[in-house]
């Protein structure tokens, strides 16, 4: 009777106490304001950094109620302590009166030391000094979201830190701008050097028809077209095709759409076959506005083709507004003939890391329909997240899907990459079955193919988390591959997460694999849009970890290199499942390298760009594949390897690996992240969005729609010598650096003009090759001179021009 009436005791008392500690987290992130300041970086890629906690309330703020500050940190922390086999700091790190402990991924946590914090009082501040790893460009590399919870869960956001990054102190001197000073000198962009840039170009004058991507041919003439309302849309074709497209083309010009036959005031469709001398024909289109005949005419080989001549008359079309307020357009009048070069020409958005709301999704789709791109990949899921409901597995996707502050990720992956703690705003989020398709009926009136991309490969820490709860909930064992035991012993991956390499030697892993693309292929089924294509990422998983899951598994082969036959096993099983569901397999092209691109010991690393031999292993003339190459010449390896003479003739191999790829029978997508990855700044400054990590160089939008893959080949870091005080390829005796597009000398079509500086930018002195390297010091120099207030009061930026200039 005791114990039965002490029982609601015991739980009234738990429960004033998690009330308690909750208010107490509550009261703390109140009264707490945070900022982050970048102090200054250090040469050799470091840099310090403080944590900046102010008291704004009444209350004192103590050590009581176990609290910690949690935030996510891109670069490693203290990292001289960090012990990488243990995921944690080797000695306890005190920093500003803080403990300093790494959670996993980004996150990081400061709790009170209760030897040396001491009380925040009101009105007071407390600084926590760190030094970090790398550098950062921006505000924009600093996560939001800073948070305070305890040892029961119970967390609250520093509201400061939730809106923009205001909660970031701004850059004022050289060596916040300067990643590695005095070698990496990047200021941020101003007036000035934005008018030496742009005075130094040679752009043409825009004329009638000038518009991304460039026709193939046009003829332009003088006199404009004028659509009004009294115009119509008109196709002598009947069918669904031409039925699903016409409400598109109404709803942009708010013109109805007639059935009887018209020859002036009126958008005319047909269809015709393509001129011989054009590729990918099914894309083909001819554009035609006249003025005499008061009509535009688009002919095209396919629907598809209608909506790319379509596109092109959005773009020509200029509105104007009558003085009654009636509104019309202009069009040029002009004969354009057009077809795409690439059958292929996509955009990756990762969904996974950050969620990204449907309408966002579906207004992105209208942009690239609008500059013709024809592929969406989605990354639906990674470490960071699932962003996809799978039904054939119910619940599955509710913990992979939710960032939420739960260390043992029970509930929910644990917060990353600024997530809100409480699992309802950033970093939450799925698309349902039912939203999926609604997106795919867009795409498929877009003639733009959704590429579904899951990640099979080490980044599936979401995956492996969420199959864990749904097999716990659903006792179902029948796809959970993953093995706990290695949770704490795993090598860390570059992101810090040691959990979500793929286990290749578990049947349940390829159980898991079937179900995902099963289901996804009935979504696209459902929306009457086939799926065509799957991607399954491909990133190199450390040897190590898939020796240590096949051992665990007594499946470990007796072959000389376990590794590579191991690879090669699952390959084959990949295969079959692709076959199986008549789909293209995308990976990226460690997927289908032979040997791992990470191994301590070089003799394990022959040859890490030997692609395995398809017409030997896998034989099926089924098997559809397609590569994606991101990186042709830019890692350190490829480098390496085109640097090494021959044995046989002693001459440098320029061979990458694209074509090493390409001349074994794998069909290629060139995908290079130095000219073509919108995450990069498109010009230096700390306050612009994007990163722009040590090495890499910003990535202007003229960069990106001006290239020419004939003449890309490496990395502007190593290429452009501005950007490379070292200049490593031409220190290499015999060897030449290789033509880039951003190469004067260059075939490519901005190869003859594009250089920041000509030889009329230095007056007396005509500018030689070997001065380019000069530019940027004298850009910082004009630059500094022209601020309005006094810049040389600091001497530390003299003194890094200095050191430049005699570098």
């Amino acid at each position: 009777m005791e114990l039965q009436s002490s029982g609601p005791l015991l739980l009234l008392i738990l429960v004033m106490l998690v009330c308690f500690t909750s208010a107490n987290v509550a009261d703390i992130a109140r009264n707490l304001t945070a900022h982050y300041e970048l102090i200054n970086h250090n040469p050799g890629g470091t840099y310090y950094a403080s944590i900046i906690l102010s008291n704004r309330g009444n209350t004192i703020i103590t050590s009581d109620g176990e609290w910690s500050l949690y935030f996510c940190h891109e670069n490693l922390i203290e990292f001289e302590r960090f012990n990488t086999s243990t995921g944690q700091y080797i000695n306890p790190t005190s920093r500003g009166g803080f403990l300093l402990s790494h959670i996993g991924g980004c996150m990081y946590k400061f709790t009170p030391d209760p030897l040396r914090f001491k009380n925040i009082m009101p009105n007071t501040m407390r600084r926590i000094t760190f030094l970090a790893a790398a550098s950062i460009s921006g505000i924009f590399d600093v996560y939001p979201n800073f948070y305070i919870a305890n040892s029961m869960q119970s967390s609250a956001l520093i509201q400061n830190t939730k809106i923009y990054r205001y909660f970031v102190s701004p850059f004022t001197n050289i060596f916040q701008y300067t990643r590695d000073p005095p070698r990496d000198p990047i200021l941020p962009v101003s007036p000035t050097r934005s008018y030496m840039v742009l005075a130094n170009q040679t752009v043409h004058e825009l004329e009638a028809g000038d518009i991304l991507p460039t026709p193939l041919l046009k003829t332009a003439h003088h006199g404009k077209v004028l659509i009004d309302k009294s115009w119509r849309f008109y196709s002598p074709v009947v069918g669904p095709e031409v039925d699903s497209l016409m409400p598109y083309f109404t709803a942009k010009l708010d013109i109805p759409r007639t059935k009887d036959i018209r020859t002036e005031n009126v958008i005319l469709f047909e269809f015709n076959s393509a001129p011989s001398f054009v590729e990918n024909s099914d894309e083909w289109y001819n554009l035609t506005t006249s003025v005499t005949n008061k009509y535009v005419k688009i002919v095209g080989k396919t629907t598809h083709g209608w909506l790319n001549g379509f596109q092109t008359l959005l773009n020509i079309l200029e509105e104007k507004v009558q003085q009654d307020g009636t509104q019309y357009f202009e069009a040029p009048y002009l004969h354009i003939v057009d077809a795409p070069r690439f059958k292929h020409r996509s955009l990756l958005l990762d969904v996974a890391s950050q969620f990204v709301p449907l309408p966002n999704i579906m207004k992105l789709l209208h942009m690239m329909a609008l500059v013709k791109l024809n592929k969406l990949q989605l990354l639906l899921a990674n470490d960071y997240g699932i962003r996809l409901e799978i039904d054939t597995l119910p619940g599955f996707h509710k913990v992979g899907s939710k960032r939420c502050h739960d260390e043992s990720e029970q509930s929910c992956l644990f917060s990353q990459l600024g997530s809100d703690p409480s699992g309802t705003g950033t970093g939450s989020g799925y698309y349902t079955a039912k939203e999926y398709q609604q997106l795919l009926s867009l795409a498929k009136q877009l003639h733009i193919e959704i590429i579904p991309m899951w990640s099979f490969d080490s980044n599936m820490r979401a995956s492996e988390i969420a199959i864990r709860a749904y097999s716990k909930a659903s006792r179902n064992q029948t796809m959970n591959w993953s093995l706990p035991e290695l949770d704490k012993t795993s090598l860390l991956k570059p992101n810090l997460f040691r959990i979500g390499k793929i286990d290749i030697c578990a049947d349940e892993t390829v159980a898991f694999i079937r179900t995902i693309i099963s289901t996804i292929k009935s979504y696209h089924s459902a929306a009457k849009y086939p799926l065509k294509t799957f991607g399954i990422g491909g990133e190199d998983t450390d040897p190590e970890a898939w020796y240590n899951k096949c051992l665990l598994r007594n499946k470990l082969n007796n072959e000389n290199n376990p590794y590579v036959f191991s690879k090669l096993q699952f390959n084959i099983k990949l295969s079959n499942i692709f076959i199986e569901h008549n789909i293209t397999l995308n990976a990226y092209d460690n997927q289908f390298s032979a040997f791992p691109t990470r191994c301590k010991n070089a003799l394990d690393c022959t040859d890490w760009f030997t692609p395995y031999n398809l017409t030997k292993w896998i034989k099926n003339d089924n098997f559809k594949l397609s590569i994606t190459h991101r990186d042709p010449r830019v890692m350190f390896m490829t480098r390496q390897r085109m640097m090494r003479p021959n044995d046989t003739t002693g001459v440098h191999d320029r061979e990458t690996k694209m074509r090493m790829f390409q001349r074994n029978g794998y069909p290629s997508i060139i995908s290079l992240q130095d000219v073509l990855d919108f995450s990069i700044k498109e010009e230096p400054g700390p306050y612009v969005q994007g990163e722009m990590p040590f090495g890499r160089s910003p990535i202007p939008l003229q960069h990106v729609f001006s290239m020419w893959p004939e003449s890309s080949c490496c990395s502007r870091y190593e290429c452009f010598p501005h950007t490379n005080p070292n200049r490593l390829y031409s220190n290499v005796n015999g060897f030449l650096p290789p033509l880039c597009f951003e190469d004067r000398n260059a075939p490519g079509p901005i190869g003859k003009f594009f250089l920041f500086f000509d030889n009329s930018t230095i007056p007396g002195k005509q500018l030689q090759e070997k001065d380019i390297t000069r530019v940027w010091p004298i850009i910082m120099l004009l630059e500094l001179s022209m601020k309005p207030h006094n810049t040389f009061t600091h001497p530390e930026y003299l003194i890094v021009l200095i050191l430049y200039l005699i570098s």
